[in-house]
C-alpha cells in the first residue's frame, strides 16, 4: 500500500526501547505512523500523524481497491525511494538505510536466477522481523513469483520443535536462517528417530552471523544424500542484505584454511579488497572490504556518516552509474584460491542472531546511567559459536564499568535501566565494578575480542 501511494515503508518494533524507537521517528520524519494499537502511538504527539491499522482500515472500507489517481498519491517523495530500516550506527546512534527500488529488484532478480523457484514450492517461509533486511527478500522474492508466504510467528521461530513441524507440515522447501538456529535444528534433528524430517528442505541459507566451518559439517552429517545444499550469505542492511555468497553441495565445499568462504559477488556488483591508502592489497593478504554495484544503498537518513559513501575513482568509461559510489563495509576480508573469506571487523560491531550491535551503542547506555562513572562494553569472541554461550564461564558480552557511589548501586541500575539491552542481545549482559581505579576503562582493550581483565570479587551478580 505504501509502495503504491509513492512512499516508502519504514518498519518500527515497539518491543525496542522508547527512546530509540522515538530517535527513529524523529529523524526520519514519516508522513504517517500505523500501528497495532493505540497505545503504540503514546508518546509520538507532535512529531507525527499516527493511527491504529483498525482505524485506518475503517476510514477506508468505501475506497476503491484499484490504483491511485496521480492526484491522489504522495508528493514531495523520492520517486525511488523504497525502504528505510534502521541498525545500529558507528558512534553508537541508530541511523537509517535507504534503500531504492532498484536496489531491492537488483537483488531480487539475482535470487530469481540463481535460486529459482520450482514447481514443488508453493509455500515458503516469511519469519524474520520487518526491521532486519532479510526480510525483504524472503516476502517479496515469494509473493512476486506468485508463491504464498507462511507467516511464522516469533515465539515458533524460537522453538526448534515447534518451527520444524511447521516446516514439515507445509513440506516448505527453502529457509534463511542465522547460524544460531541452524545449530539448535541440528540438535533437535539429531534427537529424534525420523531420518527423513526437513528432508523435502532442500536450500538452507545462512546469513547474519559467522558460519562455522564445524557447524556446516554437521549439517551434512544430517543430510548426506547430496539434495540439499548450505549456502553462506554475506552482507549487510546498506548492500540490500547479501553481497557475496557460497554454495556447499556436499562437506567437500566447505572449507579452506579452517573457514567457509564468504564466497563470490552477486549480480551487477563488485568487491574491492583496499589497504589504508585505499590501494589494491595483494592476493591472499587482509584488506578492508569495499562494495560497487547496483545493490548499494542511496547512503542513509540525513547524510549520516558520509565517509562510509564515497566515489569510486576506479571505475572508467561508460560504466553504469551504479557503479560510481564504493561502500566501506568495515569488514576485513581476504581472497584465497579465487573465493572470499571474511576476517573479522575494523570497529565493535558484533553479530548477535543475524542482528548487527555496535558494543559502543550499549556502552554509551551504561554511561548514561547515574552513578557509573567510566566503562567499557566488551565480547566474547565475537563469531563463534560460544559468543552466545549464556553461562557465567563463557559470558558473550559484559559491561566493566566504575561506579562513582555506593557498589551495590550497580546492580539496581544494571537490572532497572540496562535490561532492554539483555532482549536486545539475547543473552546475560555481565556488570562489574573495577577491583581498583588503578585499572582505567578507557585503557587501550581489544573491544571485539576477549577481555585480559581476570574475574575476582569486584564481578557482580549477572542481569
Amino acid at each position: 500500500a505504501a509502495w503504491k501511494a509513492g512512499a516508502a515503508y519504514l518498519p518500527l518494533d515497539p518491543s525496542f526501547p522508547a527512546s530509540r524507537v522515538r530517535h527513529i521517528v524523529q529523524e526520519a520524519r514519516p508522513v504517517l505512523l500505523i500501528a497495532d494499537t493505540v497505545s503504540d502511538t503514546a508518546g509520538y504527539e507532535g512529531l507525527v500523524s499516527a493511527v491504529t491499522y483498525a482505524e485506518l482500515e475503517h476510514e477506508t472500507r468505501d475506497l476503491s481497491a484499484g490504483p491511485l489517481t496521480d492526484l491522489e498519491m504522495l508528493t514531495g517523495a523520492s520517486a525511488d525511494l523504497a525502504i528505510v530500516l534502521y541498525t545500529s550506527g558507528s558512534t553508537g546512534v541508530p541511523k537509517g538505510v535507504r534503500l531504492s527500488h532498484r536496489t531491492v529488484l537488483n537483488r531480487l532478480r539475482w535470487q530469481w536466477r540463481v535460486f529459482p523457484y520450482g514447481p514443488e514450492e508453493s509455500i515458503c517461509v516469511f519469519k524474520t522481523a520487518l526491521t532486519f533486511v532479510d526480510s525483504v527478500s524472503e516476502m517479496w522474492g515469494p509473493l512476486l513469483c506468485g508463491r504464498t508466504i507462511l507467516v511464522v510467528p516469533r515465539d515458533v521461530t524460537k522453538d526448534p520443535e515447534r518451527l520444524v513441524a511447521l516446516l514439515e507440515q507445509h513440506r516448505v522447501g527453502r529457509l534463511v536462517l542465522v547460524p544460531s538456529l541452524l545449530r539448535a535444528i541440528l540438535l533437535y534433528l539429531g534427537l529424534k528417530s525420523n531420518t527423513r524430517l526437513l528432508s523435502h528442505l532442500k536450500v538452507w541459507v545462512c546469513s547474519g552471523e559467522t558460519l562455522q566451518a564445524e557447524l556446516a559439517r554437521e549439517f551434512f552429517q544430517q543430510f548426506p544424500d547430496g539434495s540439499h545444499v548450505l549456502c553462506n550469505f554475506y552482507g549487510s542492511t546498506e548492500v540490500m542484505g547479501d553481497v557475496t555468497y557460497h554454495v556447499m553441495a556436499s562437506s567437500q565445499d566447505i572449507t579452506q584454511d579452517g573457514k567457509v568462504p564468504i564466497g563470490c559477488p552477486l549480480d551487477n556488483t563488485l568487491v574491492y579488497l583496499l589497504d589504508q591508502q585505499y590501494r589494491p592489497v595483494v592476493i591472499g593478504d587482509v584488506g578492508e572490504l569495499f562494495v560497487s554495484g547496483l545493490n548499494l544503498a542511496d547512503g542513509y537518513v540525513n547524510n549520516r556518516d558520509p565517509d562510509r559513501f564515497m566515489n569510486n575513482h576506479s571505475i572508467r568509461g561508460p560504466w553504469d552509474p551504479g557503479y560510481s559510489r564504493l561502500y566501506r563495509t568495515g569488514d576485513f576480508a581476504r581472497v584465497s584460491k579465487g573465493t572470499l573469506f571474511y576476517e573479522g571487523r575494523t570497529d565493535s560491531q558484533v553479530k548477535v542472531r543475524g542482528h548487527r550491535v555496535d558494543l559502543s551503542e550499549v556502552e554509551r547506555a551504561v554511561l548514561s546511567l547515574p552513578g557509573v562513572d567510566k566503562g567499557i562494553v566488551l565480547c566474547y569472541n565475537p563469531g563463534e559459536f560460544n559468543q552466545i554461550v549464556q553461562d557465567a564461564a563463557h559470558l558473550s558480552t559484559l559491561a566493566w564499568i566504575q561506579v562513582t557511589t555506593a557498589p551495590d548501586q550497580t546492580s539496581r541500575y544494571s537490572r532497572s535501566e540496562i535490561l532492554f539491552f539483555v532482549d536486545i542481545l539475547q543473552r546475560k549482559l555481565k556488570v562489574c565494578q573495577p577491583p581498583s581505579t588503578e585499572n582505567k576503562p578507557n585503557q587501550n582493550c581489544d573491544i571485539s575480542g576477549s577481555p585480559k581483565r581476570e574475574r575476582g570479587s569486584g564481578w557482580d551478580d549477572l542481569v
